[in-house]
Order: C-alpha cells, then sequence, then structure tokens
C-alpha cells in the first residue's frame, strides 16, 4: 500500500513514532496503529456531510469517486511531504448501514514504523477509580444465556447455520474517562493487533430515525471509538488483496499446559471448524468476482490475542480490475459471518430481533483509503465507545449448531477482557464448561 516505508528512512519514522502517539488527541484525530506501521491523521478533518442520512452502499462508494475527482492541493517536493500531504479517506462504517456512516476526508496525515514497547508510556491513572464505578450487562448474563438457546433452537430448526449474538456492557465512572491512557494500555496489552481511535458525532434518536450532533471536529468529539481489534477484513496494496478472517475462539488460561491444550482442542473442535468454514466460504464468495487469482488455504491456523485463541485464515489475491479500492473491497464483504452469522439477511433479522441494543459501529469497520485505492480495513470489535464519564464496552459470540450457552457467555467475558485490562478492571474469570475438542 501507499506508505512510504522503506530502507532508508526507517531509522527516522522509528524515532517518529512515539512522537505520533504524543501528538494524538481523541477529538482531532484518527489514530491507527498495526505491528507494521503508525498512523496519525490529525485536524481538520473534513467530515464527508455528503454521506448524511446516505444508507445505500453502491451511493456511499459513488460519493466517495465524486470527493477523489476534486482538485487538491500542491502535494509537496519530497517524498516524505507527497504521503503525509496524499489525500485519504479515514473513518468508520457501522454495522447497520441504517446508522451513520462517518468518514473524513484528510491531507495531513503522519505515518511511521510501529511503536516499540519501550516508547509507549506507561500511565496508571486512566481516569477510573474501581471503587467508583458501576456496570451494568445489556442482556444480563441469564438473558444472554436464554438469547443463545434461542438462537440454537432456530438453527437446529433450519432457520439459519450462524449468527452472532453480542452483549453490551455500560461503565460509568464517578471521574471524566480519559482516551490518551486507555490507547496507550491498548498499544501495550496488544502489539500484533491493530489498535484505533476514531471521532465520532454523538447519534441521537428523533423519533424512529438516528441524527447527527453537529459538532465542530477541529476543537471537539463528543464520542471516541477506541479499540484494538484483532482481525483484517481487507487489505489492498496495488494489484494484491489480503483478508484474514476469524471465526471460533476460546478464552485463553493463565495456566500454559491448559492453554496449549485449549489451543490444540480448538483445532480439532468440529463446532469451531463448521463455524470458521462458513465465514471463510461467505468471504471467498465476495472476493472471487473482484479478484483474477485468490488463495484459500485449505485449513485454519492459530493466532492468539491476550485473552483469546482463534482459528485464523489468511486469504492472498490479485485484484482484476485495478480500479477497484479497498474500501470496495470492504463494502462487498461486510458484514461478515464472523460478526453477524449465515445467511446474512436471515441472521441479521435475528440479531435484530434479539438483541436489545443497536450496535452502533461494534462489528463494522474502520480504516482508510487512499486516492489510489490502497488501505486497510480492519472489523470494528474488543472495542468501546467513551462519553466523557461513561463507556460502553461490547463483545460477541458465534451461535452454532452445538453451541452450549455457558460457553458463549464465558467467550464474551473473555473478549470483553481486552478492554476491561485496558481501563485497570480484571476479567471474569470463568471455566468452559467443556473441553472443545469434544464437540
Amino acid at each position: 500500500m501507499s506508505i512510504d516505508i522503506d530502507s532508508t528512512n526507517v531509522r527516522q519514522l522509528q524515532n517518529q513514532a512515539a512522537k505520533l502517539l504524543q501528538r494524538y488527541h481523541p477529538s482531532t484525530s484518527f489514530f491507527y496503529a498495526t505491528p507494521k506501521y503508525t498512523m496519525l491523521a490529525q485536524g481538520p478533518l473534513t467530515r464527508l456531510e455528503t454521506l448524511e442520512g446516505v444508507t445505500e452502499r453502491e451511493e456511499i462508494l459513488s460519493l466517495i469517486r465524486k470527493e477523489w475527482a476534486k482538485p487538491m492541493s500542491d502535494y509537496g517536493s519530497t517524498s516524505e511531504e507527497r504521503n503525509h500531504r496524499k489525500r485519504r479517506i479515514v473513518g468508520a462504517i457501522p454495522f447497520d448501514m441504517n446508522v451513520q456512516t462517518q468518514l473524513y476526508v484528510c491531507e495531513n496525515v503522519h505515518i511511521s514504523s510501529s511503536l516499540r514497547k519501550e516508547e509507549i508510556p506507561y500511565e496508571t491513572n486512566r481516569g477510573l477509580d474501581p471503587a467508583e464505578i458501576v456496570m451494568r450487562s445489556e442482556p444480563n448474563e441469564e438473558q444472554y444465556k436464554a438469547d443463545v438457546s434461542e438462537a440454537v433452537r432456530l438453527i437446529n430448526r433450519g432457520h439459519l447455520d450462524k449468527v452472532v449474538l453480542a452483549r453490551k456492557l455500560h461503565i460509568k465512572s464517578s471521574k471524566t474517562v480519559q482516551a490518551e491512557p486507555i490507547l496507550s494500555a491498548l498499544l501495550r496489552l496488544n502489539p500484533e493487533g491493530y489498535t484505533f481511535s476514531v471521532p465520532l458525532t454523538k447519534m441521537k434518536k428523533a423519533g424512529n430515525n438516528s441524527m447527527s450532533a453537529s459538532i465542530d471536529l477541529q476543537t471537539q468529539s463528543t464520542v471516541t471509538l477506541l479499540g484494538a481489534s484483532p482481525e483484517l477484513l481487507i487489505r489492498r496494496t496495488g494489484m494484491e488483496v489480503t483478508a484474514n478472517p476469524l471465526a471460533g475462539s476460546i478464552p485463553r488460561s493463565e495456566d500454559p499446559v491448559e492453554d496449549q491444550k485449549r489451543a490444540q482442542n480448538l483445532l480439532i473442535s468440529s463446532k469451531d471448524l463448521h463455524e470458521h468454514e462458513l465465514v471463510v466460504k461467505a468471504i471467498a464468495t465476495a472476493l472471487r468476482p473482484l479478484c483474477r487469482e485468490l488463495h484459500v488455504p485449505q485449513k485454519p491456523s492459530l493466532i492468539a490475542t491476550e485473552t483469546m485463541w482463534h482459528l485464523s485464515t489468511e486469504m492472498t489475491g490479485v485484484l482484476e480490475d485495478s480500479s477497484t479500492t479497498s474500501l470496495e473491497l470492504a463494502m462487498a464483504m461486510h458484514p461478515t459471518p464472523a460478526v453477524c452469522g449465515t445467511p446474512t439477511k436471515e441472521a441479521k433479522k435475528t440479531i435484530d430481533r434479539i438483541e436489545a441494543f443497536d450496535r452502533d459501529y461494534y462489528t463494522g469497520m474502520i480504516g482508510w483509503c487512499d486516492e489510489e485505492g490502497d488501505g486497510e480495513w480492519v472489523v470494528t470489535i474488543r472495542c468501546a465507545e467513551i462519553e466523557e464519564n461513561e463507556l460502553c464496552l461490547y463483545a460477541g459470540a458465534g451461535i452454532v449448531a452445538g453451541s452450549k450457552p455457558e460457553d458463549e457467555l464465558a467467550e464474551t467475558a473473555a473478549k470483553l477482557a481486552t478492554f476491561l485490562q485496558a481501563i485497570g478492571l480484571k476479567e471474569d474469570k470463568r471455566v468452559m464448561t467443556l473441553s472443545r475438542g469434544d464437540q
């Protein structure tokens, strides 16, 4: 992708990585860090107002093509200046396209190498006092297990093959929650993940319609979407594309022997392999019409985060048409069965009926796309929305035939732990009810 990191400036970029983190401000910055590079897009972030109220994917993409057609200012003479001034679209796309897509055009983009752990500040004061917070799960644990049972019943009756059910955890603090130290904590805890921060306008309800509060992104942002996703949705670099879906998971154990046992059992779990296969097939089906070559490994591998083991398949391909952008690829895949289910329409209807809250940007996607079409988009999971002294955390589990309510609840608890650790709270320790290898 057009990032212009080469051997001649790696040392300089390494020195810049920590500076980018220092310059980050939640209300005026799009921050995106991967194991390979760090990106900071700073204000003024020009919100694409033409997307207001637009819900159709093709219309969104058409409006973005028109944006690229507009003239822009001089790039500058040096490679570094051109890289910084290259126009990019960054932002967040929701799970449900009826929620407002929030994308921004920016030229002031800085890119460096990946952050080294010693460059990331360690701050214990994150604006949260464990003794002065109130936590509430929506739904509560018993209701979530009942929801899983209902989903399994629908699957057994042949209504669908898989559905992802989520929980929302509300946390209210006695103090304003500071995003900066939480971002640092996420970077330290998840060095192999895709760590992000996106400013969002506050969504207010007016009858049955969602409306955005008008704010000046140069001075403030009402909501910050912050997280550390393990899942790459799509990356486009020239004609080459990469997708890395994750599906089939198990919480990690602090006991190294038990941890390895869980990992190996996940690799042979018929339930989880079936869940993973559904996702891989759907993504391959979405990408094949857009690629002249697509390589899909026959078997998944394992990847680990701080809290979870995941089944992973990395697909690589070559585009059929050089004009197909990373955002168009991402839109063609969204939402994947990894976050929604399959068949998509039936799974989405089940989510709408069972889940009592709006997901908003959770299980959507965040990322960037430049004028050449290169870019990277990740699935918006292991995340929270921060507003003043409140946080909303999200986690979900894929429900298929054979899913057990207690295990799926344990999986959501382990996934919530990614963000809970970052804000200084310990995860709920749960024991799996049975070995994945027995399913």
